[in-house]
């Protein structure tokens, strides 16, 4: 009934249905019964049915009249009769008695059953074989038809004379002739896997009705009632992650296997090379743009580039067959692909560079991205809604001005064949589009802006896909991939739905992902990024408008930054004689106080609380008392382990039964890393609430045990002792335990070494499993089915079902979560935004943080710097991330012949923090110089001796200097390269100075009327609290430079702040620092007022609107908007709440302040210098006599002392 609805809704719309069924039209189990007779078509759209097959198509127009458009395929007389002569051949070689009963009842249809001699246990095997003797006999026969299984009729089989491939040109043909103008974007296809497959064989050739229709490949009832629910805006179908590898060897190398099944693709050594090559050039351009715009030294010739092509290419690769491969057989080869290699690189550099001096300059000036870049784009079916987050690597964008705007230009290398595909185009779409969305920025004149509302119109972005001996340009503009419609709506453009319809296909074709799952790969639970495109435009421009001046000033072309940050002048209010004295009103809320006295704990009253096992044994009775405490108080607690529910070592023994049985409230009980969840019970053996999760399968265990079997025999250990969890039949651990004769001493030498082997011999088997020690018993190491992180929407599943009504998941601000982020790093940040995390790394730990629940607010202060929070999220964060597997960084391709940055890598770092230091101080004297009204010392002139004089003499001039940067700037290497660093923080101070200072003039007065502060002033160190439990943390934070701004709806503070790394790539909008900064606005500078909204100054002070952070970057700013609400909400009783960034902020302390291998790491980074680190080191009295006594005798042996 739900699905008629819906469909009744579609048509209503005026959606035109068509129904391709093997079924007949009308009579008993047709089309009309089973679902067209409940369906009222409509004047001028009538219902479509391609019966028996798509034999004969039909319309059922309004009032129920059936009219027929076409039949074709009626088998003949002759037909009927060879298909009798095939079964009595078919039964008379299987020695069946009796003859097949023939159903000839419909002209395009042919059934025939087995006769009644043949048992009931017997059928399903007699009946397959009948098939293939039949079918075997048509072949031979040259007949084009096939039998299949009746779906009516276990014991028949039917033969159709028209298939749905056949029948989809007459379909076509039928929807143009009675609606014409059907274009394929305007379809949706809900079809089974053969029909899928041929279109996406040949798309080209696909009827125009159905030629770039959406697809969706719905398996069984419920996945079309899914589908339909989508289509008809009732529900949404899972979210998928995509890989551009697979998406492009779907398109390029699958489709065209499936279309031309006769030519099987062969694997050899050959495709080895070419990936080999592939990585070896790829990590080579990178590597030369890197240094072309930071140093610019290493590769100023061709001859020094082909030379480190020779080096990278005779390094090892890691793998050790390839390796063995290429120095023996393959040696031909190898040196066959480092020409083809060499040759690339030749045409590269007569290509794209000619002369070095010039392109090195522009390269300094345009590149926007140092590095490859990967990001996730999210992409939207048109139809059914369904999300897909596709991975993209951009290997390079720079920009360029033109008459029409500003245009990206973005690269991707390819260095196998030189034609382009309908891979390369797809590719291109998603680099264009991730470049969109990465430097795009939707105006208030609803055009798309580079990196902010006020920057450069976008005008083109343009993708060059560098092939051996050309590159190929594929041109979008912005409307194309993202258009912004009249409302201010972003939808996706044509480019962008012809990149959805080959995810599509790639999704919906079974085969394919069925491959993908026989490689190793698994499903992965994807994020998606794409909410803004439910936004308003309408919301947006209003938004937008409290920020920026309706008009521009004349002469301007772009709006200047200046401008794009300061309202239109406002009427000053008339003075007058105060009527009288100003009052005070009673019990006025207090501004954020540093002790935090003021602000409310934000785990008093948890709904739910998740706790992770960090047991090394049973539960201590404080723990478990607190735990039993907050249960009786109605929060739900949700215990997580890898441990079984019962038995020996289980959650019950250490934990569950010292808990009480609760019917209304009982824990949830996540055993085995989340392959099993139940609820706490009496029960011995509890049931499980929600279906188990996939365990091992037999074949995978069997790998295992042989792996064990094998690297115990090589490690003499003995016979593996080994079990499965908590059977072989069902096993969601697997544990190999090391003999007695392995010492103590040796444990942990041991475990490594056998998880090594282990880990190594899965991933040649294509699994995905890693070996672990366990992390009680030392002896011990397991295999778990599944990684907890990836459990958590079946835990959410299981309290949104057993707490139904309680609405648990729309308020994931009320989850408190005690675990271990030391162990399982990813597990920890893979909660939704929102809940409170609290490290926990054993027993007591879990007793601290409910004690803090349960009434233990004694808070205790500790102190933190920003640079440090800084530390954790831009650099440790991503690299534990990379660490595990996460997602690719730099360096990712490093074994592929000496890695991206090769001898630059212990430089790179400290001398871009260097850079940024510089900035920090050289931007606040500038700025004061301005606000001053000393325009001598402004100019860009002065800017650039000034940056000189800081570089040369750092410590003098105020700019941090670590001790770790002051022992490398003794060296060699440092001095080689300062050079180039030095260019690079010129080029980005012209390029910031022009761009701030455009109009010098107005910007000059707009900080002298708006400077409310500078890194350099006193008061612009603000200390921030934030309550994290029983723990205040201090964070001493400096605010760059801060501008006030008034605009009808209330005053806006801007905090800048100066970038010298990478360019913004969806990172800096969500990062730490710019919350902090937002934050240390509102606390430093603002005060409640009593209408329980914020002020600026003090509580009878301007509203304030908006907290504004602006990042100035080489090309260009990104701004960002803030609530003050966000932060902090002024509740009734005068108290202040942290809001959703705060707890966010906190959660990344507490993981910060946990893991001490950062804590030892940035305790060595920020050490400062002194001034005498600084100072060139005396060599010793004897060291210049030997020197130069070790060189003399150097020359007279001619080179050999």
């Amino acid at each position: 009934r739900t699905d008629i609805a819906r469909l009744q809704a579609l048509i209503d719309q005026g959606v035109h249905i068509v129904f391709l069924t093997d079924r007949p039209g009308r009579g008993t189990g047709s089309a009309e019964e089973v679902l067209l007779s409940r369906l009222t078509p409509r004047e001028g759209n009538p219902v479509t049915v391609a019966s028996d097959g798509g034999a004969r198509i039909s319309f059922v127009e309004a009032g129920g009249a059936w009219t027929t458009s076409s039949e074709a395929g009626a088998f003949e007389a002759r037909e009927l009769e060879r298909f009798s002569a095939a079964a009595a051949k078919a039964l008379s070689s299987m020695r069946v008695a009796g003859e097949a009963q023939a159903d000839a009842s419909s002209a395009f249809s042919h059934a025939l059953k087995l006769p009644a001699s043949v048992p009931a246990e017997a059928v399903e095997a007699t009946r397959k074989a009948f098939i293939t003797k039949f079918n075997a006999s048509m072949k031979s026969s040259g007949l084009p038809y096939r039998m299949q299984t009746d779906p009516l009729d276990s014991r028949a089989g039917v033969i159709r004379s028209m298939t749905h491939t056949m029948a989809l040109g007459r379909i076509g043909a039928a929807l143009e002739s009675r609606f014409p103008g059907l274009e394929g974007r305007e379809t949706q296809l809900l079809v089974g896997s053969g029909l899928l497959g041929t279109i996406s064989a040949a798309p080209a050739a696909v009827p125009g009705p159905f030629r770039g229709a959406a697809l969706a490949n719905p398996e069984g009832a419920a996945a079309i009632s899914d589908a339909l629910a989508a289509v008809a805006g009732d529900g949404a179908l899972p979210a998928a992650e995509v890989s551009m590898t697979d998406l492009r060897s779907h398109i390029d190398f699958w489709k065209p296997q499936f279309a031309d099944s006769n030519g099987k693709a062969k694997s050899s050594g050959m495709g080895q090379f070419g990936l080999y090559t592939w990585k070896i050039l790829h990590t080579l351009m990178t590597d030369f743009y890197i240094d072309a715009a930071q140093a610019g030294n290493k590769y100023w010739n061709q001859k020094l580039l082909l030379e480190e092509l020779d080096r990278r290419w005779s390094g090892k690769t890691g793998e050790k067959t390839f390796d063995s491969f290429r120095a023996r057989k393959g040696k031909e080869a190898s040196g066959e692909y480092l020409r083809h290699a060499r040759t690339f690189v030749s045409n590269f550099w007569n290509r794209e560079v000619g002369d070095y001096a010039l392109a090195k300059d522009e390269i300094r000036a345009n590149l926007m991205t140092e590095g490859s870049v990967f990001t996730n784009i999210p992409l939207r079916s048109p139809f059914t809604g369904r999300r897909f987050v596709l991975g993209v690597s951009v290997d390079r964008v720079m920009k360029l001005n033109t008459a029409r705007g500003r245009e990206l230009s973005a690269s991707v290398y390819r260095f196998g064949r030189e034609e382009a595909t309908e891979g390369d185009a797809a590719n291109a779409r998603a680099v264009a589009l991730a470049t969109l969305r990465a430097y795009g920025r939707k105006g208030t004149d609803l055009k798309w802006h580079q990196q902010s509302v006020g920057g450069p119109v976008i005008a083109r972005i343009s993708v060059n896909v560098e092939y051996l001996k050309r590159s190929r340009t594929y041109d979008f503009t912005p409307e194309e991939l993202l258009s912004i419609e009249a409302d201010g709506t972003v939808s996706q453009g044509p480019e962008t739905l012809a990149l959805v319809n080959a995810v599509e296909r790639e999704q919906n074709d079974a085969a394919y992902q069925k491959s993908l799952k026989k490689a190793g790969k698994r499903a992965v639970t994807p994020t998606w990024g794409g909410d803004e495109w439910s936004v308003k435009g309408g919301g947006v421009r209003d938004l937008f408008a409290q920020y920026h001046p309706a008009g521009r000033p004349a002469g301007k072309t772009f709006m200047g930054a200046a401008d794009a940050s300061r309202s239109l002048p406002v009427e000053a209010a008339q003075s007058g004689v105060l009527v009288g004295p100003l009052r005070f009103p009673a019990n006025l809320p207090q501004a954020v106080l540093e002790d935090g006295s003021n602000i409310e704990g934000v785990t008093a009253a948890p709904r739910v609380v998740f706790i992770e096992d960090v047991f090394e044994g049973p539960a201590s009775e404080t723990t478990v008392a607190y735990i039993q405490k907050v249960i009786d108080r109605g929060a739900h607690v949700v215990f997580m382990t890898a441990r079984p529910h019962m038995g020996a070592g289980s959650a019950d023994e250490i934990l569950l039964s010292r808990l009480k049985v609760s019917q209304k409230n009982p824990p949830i009980v996540v055993s085995y890393n989340g392959a099993r969840i139940a609820l706490h019970s009496h029960a011995k053996d509890p049931k499980a609430y929600l279906a188990d999760s996939d365990a091992f399968t037999p074949e995978a265990l069997a790998a295992m045990k042989k792996a064990a079997a094998d690297i115990t025999a090589a490690l003499n250990l003995g016979t593996p002792v080994e079990s499965a969890t908590p059977s072989d039949a069902a096993a969601f651990i697997y544990s190999l335990a090391l003999p007695d004769s392995v010492p103590a001493a040796q444990l942990g030498e041991t475990q490594k070494t056998v998880a090594r082997r282990f880990n190594g011999a899965m991933t040649k088997a294509g699994l995905s499993y890693t070996m672990q020690p366990h992390p009680e018993n030392p002896r011990l190491l397991w295999v778990r089915s599944m990684p907890l992180r990836m459990s958590l929407e079946r835990v959410f599943e299981a309290l949104d079902t057993r707490f139904k009504g309680e609405d648990l998941l729309d308020s994931p601000m009320t989850f408190l979560v005690l675990g271990d982020s030391n162990r399982s790093f990813k597990l920890s940040t893979a909660w939704p935004k929102g809940v409170t995390f609290r490290p926990a790394a054993g027993d007591a730990d879990i007793a601290k943080h409910i004690g803090v629940v349960l009434g233990d607010l004694t808070r205790k202060p500790v102190g933190v710097k920003l640079g440090e929070i800084r530390q954790w999220d831009e650099y440790w964060a991503p690299m534990l991330l990379r660490r595990s597997g996460e997602r690719p960084g730099p360096g990712a391709d490093a074994k592929a012949g000496g890695g991206t940055w090769g001898a630059d890598k212990g430089y790179t770092g400290p001398m871009g923090m260097f850079t940024g230091s510089l900035f920090y101080r050289l931007m606040p004297a500038l700025i004061e110089n301005v606000w001053r009204g000393q325009d001598r010392l402004t100019t860009l002139t002065q800017g650039e001796k000034l940056l000189r004089q800081m570089w040369q003499k750092p410590v003098q001039h105020g700019v941090f200097v670590s001790r770790k940067q002051a022992a490398l700037m003794q060296e060699k290497g440092w001095k080689e390269r300062s050079g180039g660093y030095l260019e690079r923080a010129l080029t980005i101070f012209r390029e910031t100075y022009n761009r701030m200072f455009e109009h010098y003039s107005e910007a000059a007065a707009d900080i002298m009327h708006n400077l409310a502060g500078l890194t350099t002033d006193g008061h612009s160190l603000i200390t921030v609290p934030f309550v994290a439990g029983n723990t205040l943390y201090k964070v001493m934070t400096r605010l760059p430079r801060l501008m006030k701004h008034d605009t009808p709806e209330g005053r806006v503070l801007t905090v800048y702040a100066h970038r010298t790394g990478k360019q913004p790539f969806e990172g800096d909008g969500d990062s730490v620092y710019a919350r902090t900064l937002a934050m240390a606005m509102l606390v430093g500078f603002s005060q409640p007022g009593p209408d329980g909204v914020w002020h600026d100054g003090w509580a009878e002070g301007p509203k304030i609107a908006k907290l504004h952070v602006r990042f100035e970057y080489k090309d260009g700013g990104l701004d960002l908007y803030f609530n003050p609400n966000d932060f902090f909400s002024v509740q009734p009783n005068g108290k202040l709440r942290q809001g959703p960034i705060v707890r966010e902020i906190a959660n990344t302390i507490e993981r910060m302040r946990a893991d001490k291998e950062f804590q030892e790491h940035y305790k060595a980074e920020v050490e400062e210098a002194k001034p005498e680190d600084l100072k060139k080191k005396k060599a010793a009295p004897g060291a210049k006599a030997a020197t130069t006594a070790k060189a003399k005798t150097t020359t007279k042996t001619g080179g050999k002392s």
